[in-house]
C-alpha cells in the first residue's frame, strides 16, 4: 500500500541518517555485556577459603569442615569452603564429593615426594586454586588455610576486616622477615640466601584484586615458580608489586605451650590458630572461641 511504502522510505532515511549512532550504540552494548557477563555467571560471596590437602587427610578435612559449618551460624556473611586435592586422587575422595561437594580437583601432585624442591605440590595447588577462584567467584577476600588450622572467618569478616585499609591490594597474615633459604642447594636455585618477607603458610588472606592479578599473570605463558616452601614462594610472586603486606600477630601457632617464635597464647582476638589437635577442635565453644 501507499502508506506502507512511505513508511519504508522514512525508515530507510532514518537508518541512513543515524546508522553510525545506532551501530556505535550496539557495539557499546556488546562491549558492556562482554565485561559484565562473566561477573554475572560467578558466585558472589564475601570470602572464599581454600585448603590444600592430600587426599589421605580425611580426618583433618572433617575437623575443618565441621567447624566451618558451625561458624556459619555465627556470621551473617557468606563464605565458601574448598579443599584442593590432586585430580589423580579423585577416587579416594569420591564419597566426600557426593556428600559435601566442596572438593576442588587440580592437576598437581598429591604430595611432595623428595627432591628436587623446584616442584612443590602445595605451591601448584595454591596457584591452581587461585586461578579457579578468580574465574568462578566474586569475593572481597580469599584465604589460604592449612588443613590443621582453625580460621575464625566470622571474626575476620565481622571485626578484623572493618579496620583494614580500604581500596588497596592486601596480603594479610603473620609475616616472616629475613627467613633463611634452608633447603640444601635451593639458594643457588633462587639466587639468594634469604627470602623476601612472606606470610607464614599456616594461613594468609588476599583481597580479590591480588587474586585476580596472580590469575591473570599466570595466563601470560611465562609462569610462576612452583618451588618449595610454598608460603615463601607465594611471597616471591608478589615482590615488586604495590601490594600492602599487613602483618598480624593474631595468626599464630596453638597456645603458649610451644616454645616457638610463632607461638602465642590464643585469645578472643585470635584470627587463625595452627597445629590444631582433635582435643583442641573439640574445645571450641559455641562462640567460636578455643579454650587454650
Amino acid at each position: 500500500s501507499t502508506w506502507g511504502l512511505l513508511s519504508m522510505i522514512e525508515a530507510t532515511r532514518f537508518l541512513g541518517t543515524h546508522y553510525k549512532r545506532l551501530l556505535g550504540g550496539a557495539i557499546a552494548l556488546l562491549v558492556a555485556y562482554s565485561l559484565i557477563a562473566p561477573q554475572l555467571s560467578k558466585t558472589h560471596v564475601a570470602l572464599v577459603v581454600f585448603v590444600p590437602t592430600p587426599a589421605s587427610f580425611l580426618d583433618r578435612r572433617t575437623a575443618v569442615r565441621t567447624q566451618f559449618e558451625r561458624t556459619r551460624k555465627l556470621s551473617t556473611e557468606t563464605a565458601q569452603l574448598l579443599f584442593v586435592v590432586s585430580r589423580n586422587e579423585a577416587e579416594k575422595v569420591a564419597d566426600e564429593v557426593r556428600t559435601f561437594g566442596d572438593i576442588l580437583f587440580v592437576d598437581c601432585d598429591d604430595v611432595d615426594r623428595g627432591e628436587p624442591k623446584e616442584d612443590s605440590s602445595t605451591s601448584c595447588k595454591v596457584l591452581k586454586a587461585l586461578i579457579y577462584i578468580d574465574g568462578h567467584y566474586t569475593a572481597r577476600f580469599v584465604a589460604r588455610v592449612g588443613d590443621d588450622a582453625y580460621f575464625r572467618w566470622d571474626y575476620f569478616l565481622g571485626t578484623v576486616a572493618r579496620d583494614l585499609p580500604q581500596g588497596v591490594p592486601l596480603y594479610i597474615g603473620r609475616f616472616l622477615r629475613n627467613s633463611f633459604v634452608y633447603e640444601p642447594g635451593m639458594n643457588q636455585y633462587y639466587g639468594f640466601d634469604h627470602f623476601p618477607e612472606y606470610a607464614s603458610g599456616m594461613g594468609f588472606v588476599f583481597t580479590a584484586d591480588v587474586v585476580s592479578y596472580i590469575a591473570a599473570a599466570s595466563r601470560l605463558g611465562i609462569g610462576f615458580k612452583l618451588s618449595y616452601p610454598e608460603d615463601a614462594v607465594v611471597g616471591l610472586w608478589l615482590v615488586g608489586l604495590r601490594v600492602v603486606r599487613w602483618h598480624m600477630d593474631e595468626f599464630h601457632d596453638r597456645s603458649a605451650r610451644f616454645e616457638h617464635f610463632l607461638a602465642r597464647k590464643c585469645s578472643e582476638r585470635s584470627i587463625l590458630i595452627h597445629y590444631m589437635t582433635d582435643d583442641e577442635w573439640a574445645r571450641i565453644d559455641d562462640r567460636g572461641l578455643l579454650d587454650c
